[in-house]
């Protein structure tokens, strides 16, 4: 039988269930705090959960490597639980980015992690992360820290400069993610298990046992996620596309003392994939190009999107004849100590991260399906294991009240190792037919297999950084705080690039030009394939070696100065630096002033205000701006030509160029509870990054050769820099409906992005449209949320909004002219299912 409502909101009284529910939704609320150092941030769940069912509560942040409440922090940070993140269905990371606007997790392809935070855009092999992700407070790369996510303790996005405090100088921000501690004194576990439509499973659980009580204990946890990836398929392959992803983790919790704590964890993760990247446009006029008749017609109009008017990016099309393939194999091991001794607390942070699995991804190289009948396959993998070790060892005060100030000291090193071989296919005359007549599109095997070489791209990459830190919190009278930090950096990546190229053969002429026969000691054989064509052996080579190895030693800071008035108010203002460098481009073969870009620098300045208005509701809001000094921007899809084949190709998503450029921004959040078993959280984040002028990367121009390898054009001043939409906002809320033996629940999560009209980098007619997603969740729970049994409908109105575009240059056979075709990616697709769970003991 349901209880009065209106009558539960007069007399103040609220069962301890629905109160647990309801500030379970104020956790992924949006809360303002800084970094993380701590290995256990789970207050934040506990003090809420205590608190008065008619109030908000308290959120606990371990923000500045200390306890402290949300409102008091003059930082900004968004605090997702793990307990939101079951309510919410979330297993994968990029779902995050629902509930905290302004920051952007994209798997539009495996392995291949895009993070937008602040309007500053990193994604994979570009260097040091400008946006990292800490793992159990280990800087991780993100392409292994945001394959899965089960038995997450806490989530927090950290906003602004990082760089004082933890090991990457980021300065838009940070994102950690905390495993679940083991329970030391009570066994317990879980297991949940989630259906979803298009083939959507996922099933996962952990049990913990203390070993010792009170002293040691262990949990196993796992996950296996099963889905169609991004459900992109192919026009002209059977094979449909498949995410597979395994993981299993087992964590150690020792305190023999009160004042010494050791907590471990290793972790395994496998995952494949076959995948097709989704393209969309009318496709190809079927004209040739010059140097041939550009009126002759060699195919129908539109003949390699089969036949169609056009492809729509709603409709999730690939023209691929083979899938892409990823692989990853990965172990992860994190250590975290603490020791109180003689009032100071010595930390100490260890991590490992190993790729273990030799052969890493293959890519179609004729993603616009140019060549009909054959897929050119560009794959990596790795020579030896790919190595990465984290220390860090941090002495501090233990903060006490009444103390004048508090301290940090710390050394941090960083080193890295990986030999990666990319294998290129290139095609040499005679592959695409008779090249003494018209060429054709449709692929002859027998003159692939003969006019064919491959370039072998051996990348060998080292890291070697390590900085020391410190930061000093002054307590001054009149409730004012300053605290300043700076970090000296010692960075080396030492990289070198060395590329051979296989033998072939290509057609080199005509055998009725050396009077009917082809002349041997010139080198030339008959061809096996065309009649009366000569051949010319192409020897096996080596380009010189490419390397780099400069030392760079900056420094950074931090300042912040904040004053409370009274307990409900907080202002603050802060100003920092960050220094960042890149890495060589992998898989490009540029000229040395273009393949390896300089670091950038940039500088940060913040206004915020942080305010409780009674009981019911917060509000915190704040302003920034960030300048810099050649930003590594990403330039994909550019045309160049290359150093090592001669011919003209396009660059990926690892080619950056300096720019610099300006952002601006404020973010908002307002989280309320008009009513005892409802919570509703408003959050709004403006960033924009506009160009300041320069010269960039570009396809307008002279034809791209040798001598002139790319084009450049002037970048307007206030042009955007990358495709995100600078205006995202977000609500979310839950309402519990109290029964006599259990809890039912209402939830829902709108996440809104509107438009960018002045980004067209990599495709100039590009504008990104605006677009609501809304994700709805109801259910019923059982006492003390033991069990759950829900439904779900995530982006119920199955909105399709293209959100990126590259166009895809015809680089593999540019005499059949342009592709008509774009690369793109569109929001998730809508999923419906149900969701089951059941805990016991500790959880």
């Amino acid at each position: 039988m349901l209880r009065n409502n209106a009558a539960r909101f007069v007399d103040g009284k609220i069962a301890m269930s629905a109160s647990v529910a309801v500030i379970a939704l104020v956790m992924p609320a949006c809360a303002n705090a800084q970094d993380v150092s701590s290995p256990a941030p789970a207050p934040a769940t506990a003090t809420a959960a205590q608190s008065p069912s008619d109030s908000l509560g308290d959120i606990v942040v371990t923000a500045r490597r200390e306890s402290e409440s949300l409102q008091n922090v003059p930082v900004s940070v968004q605090v997702v639980t793990g307990d939101a993140i079951q309510k919410l269905a979330i297993v994968q990371p990029s779902e995050i980015a629902k509930l905290a606007p302004g920051l952007s997790i994209r798997l539009a392809e495996p392995g291949n992690p895009s993070l937008v935070l602040r309007g500053v855009r990193w994604v994979q092999a570009s260097g040091t992360p400008a946006i990292p992700i800490y793992f159990n407070e280990i800087g991780f790369d993100p392409v292994q820290s945001l394959q899965t996510m089960y038995d997450v303790g806490q989530v927090e996005v950290l906003r602004g400069p990082q760089g004082t405090s933890r090991g990457a100088p980021s300065i838009s921000g940070a994102v950690t993610i905390t495993t679940r501690l083991p329970d030391l004194d009570e066994m317990g576990g879980y297991a949940s298990g989630l259906i979803g439509t298009h083939d959507h499973q996922n099933v996962q659980g952990a049990i913990n046992f203390p070993i010792v009580p009170g002293v040691f204990a262990v949990r196993v946890a796992g996950s296996y996620d099963n889905s169609q990836g991004n459900r992109v398929r192919s026009i002209y392959a059977a094979a449909d596309p498949s995410l597979k992803t395994w993981s299993g983790r087992v964590s150690a919790r020792f305190e023999p003392t009160d004042t010494l704590s050791i907590n471990a964890m290793y972790q395994r993760l496998n995952q494949s994939s076959d995948f097709y990247t989704q393209v969309a446009g009318a496709g190809s006029s079927g004209l040739y190009a010059s140097p041939y008749p550009t009126t002759l017609r060699f195919a129908p109009a539109g003949y390699n999107i089969d036949g169609r008017s056009a492809i729509r990016p709603g409709e999730r099309l690939s023209v691929q004849e083979t899938p892409n393939k990823q692989y990853l194999k990965t172990d992860l091991v994190t250590v975290n100590a603490r020791w109180e001794v003689l009032g100071q607390v010595l930390s100490y942070n260890y991590g490992i991260q190993s790729n273990n699995r030799p052969k890493s991804f293959g890519t179609s190289v004729d993603q616009a399906n140019v060549l009909i009948g054959y897929d050119q396959i560009q794959e990596g993998f790795f020579a030896d294991r790919a190595y990465k070790n984290f220390h860090e060892l941090r002495l501090s005060s233990d903060r006490a009240a009444g103390r004048f100030f508090d301290y940090d000291i710390g050394f941090y090193r960083e080193q890295a190792r990986s030999s990666q071989h990319t294998l290129i296919p290139n095609v040499l005359p005679g592959a695409r037919g008779n090249p003494f007549g018209l060429p054709n599109p449709v692929v002859n095997p027998a003159a692939i297999d003969r006019y064919f070489l491959t370039a072998d791209t051996n990348i060998q990459l080292r890291t070697k950084t390590y900085s020391f830190y410190g930061n000093l919190q002054l307590h001054l009278p009149s409730d004012f705080e300053l605290s300043a930090g700076v970090r000296r950096i010692h960075d080396s990546r030492p990289s070198s690039i060395d590329v051979t190229t296989s033998s072939g053969y290509a057609a080199a002429g005509l055998a009725s030009s050396f009077g009917g026969t082809c002349p041997t000691a010139a080198g030339l054989v008959a061809s096996p394939v065309y009649a009366g064509v000569c051949d010319a052996f192409v020897p096996a080579g080596t380009r010189p070696t490419q390397s780099l190895g400069k030392v760079y030693t900056p420094t950074i800071y931090n300042v912040s100065l904040s004053r409370k008035f009274g307990p409900d108010v907080l202002v603050y203002a802060t100003v920092g630096s960050s220094w960042r460098s890149g890495l060589p481009a992998l898989a490009n073969a540029l000229p040395d002033d273009l393949l390896f870009p300089t670091p950038e620098k940039a500088t940060s300045y913040e206004l915020g205000v942080k305010t409780s208005l009674g009981r019911r509701a917060r509000f915190n809001a704040a302003v920034f701006q960030i300048d810099y000094k050649g930003q590594l921007t990403q330039f994909q899809g550019i045309s160049y030509f290359r150093t090592d084949t001669s011919r003209v190709d396009t660059t990926n998503v690892a080619f950056l160029y300096n720019v610099d450029a300006r952002v601006r921004g404020a973010e908002a959040q307002l989280t309320v509870k008009p009513l005892h078993d409802l919570t509703l959280d408003f959050n709004l984040s403006y960033a924009k990054i506009e160009s300041q002028g320069g010269q960039v990367p570009c396809n307008v121009g002279p034809a791209v050769s040798a001598s002139n390898p790319m084009n450049f054009c002037d970048s307007a001043k206030g042009s955007s820099l990358n495709a995100a939409s600078p205006f995202t906002a977000s609500v979310n809320g839950d309402y519990t409906i109290p029964m006599d033996n259990f809890d039912g629940y209402l939830r829902f999560v709108g996440s809104y992005q509107g438009r960018n009209p002045a980004f067209g980098i990599s495709d100039p007619d590009f504008k990104a449209k605006r677009n609501m997603i809304v994700d709805l969740f109801a259910g019923l729970t059982g006492p003390d949320a033991g069990w759950d049994v829900g439904v779900f409908a995530k982006n119920v109105f199955n909105t399709k909004r293209l959100l990126t575009s590259t166009t895809l240059q015809n680089t593999i056979a540019p005499e059949f002219g342009a592709t008509g075709l774009s690369a793109v990616t569109v929001t998730p697709g809508r999923e419906i299912g149900l969701q089951l769970r059941y805990a016991f003991g500790s959880r």
